[in-house]
């Protein structure tokens, strides 16, 4: 090959890479969508969690579909659990239907960023924050006190669901701050 046609074919390369980078940073927020945008907002805003990482914790829990019930009927955008919602209800004072009304989209991000406060009050930490949302405090405070887990060193989980729930919802997280700057609007309060 001469080094004419090498030279074109670098530029063919390069030129096909930054196209593939453009198409793939303008097509990323179809594949990593942010919906109910407004609810989320006014719910980080209520509780003090970062809304990026509300909007994570929908994405990795339900992918945004707001009706959605597991195998484990925890029901919503961010898969609240009928006792788990009952408990919260209690403590919020509402008078919300459980389950059916955490298939609304509002009252359900409004439980799930509640809970979600409550275990970072609870833990003081994000990542065990989020394990214990996904496997449950009580399941939490008994790896802790085993000492399945430490407060610094979580590679004990053992459950391998959980044990990568905290590492993708992070990832998503950091995503969702680069992607829609979510958290600038409190960064600047």
């Amino acid at each position: 090959m001469t080094t004419n046609k090498k030279k074109q074919l670098r530029i063919r390369l390069l030129l096909v890479f930054l196209l593939a980078i453009i198409i793939a940073f303008f097509g990323l927020r179809a594949v990593v969508p942010l919906e109910h945008k407004e609810d989320i907002l006014a719910a980080a805003g209520e509780y003090g969690v970062p809304a990026s990482l509300i909007a994570a914790m929908i994405k990795t829990e339900s992918g945004y579909r707001p009706t959605v019930v597991s195998g484990k009927n925890a029901y919503g955008l961010m898969q609240v659990t009928e006792s788990t919602g009952i408990w919260i209800r209690e403590r919020m004072e509402r008078d919300d239907v459980m389950p059916d009304d955490l298939l609304i989209p509002e009252v359900n991000i409004q439980y799930g960023t509640w809970y979600m406060h409550y275990l970072l009050n609870k833990y003081d930490q994000e990542n065990l924050a989020l394990i214990a949302y996904n496997a449950g405090p009580g399941t939490v405070d008994r790896w802790l006190s085993e000492g399945t887990i430490t407060r610094e060193d979580l590679s004990g989980v053992p459950y391998g669901e959980t044990a990568q729930y905290h590492i993708k919802t992070k990832r998503i997280q950091e995503f969702y701050r680069w992607m829609y700057r979510l958290d600038d609007r409190l960064e600047e309060e």
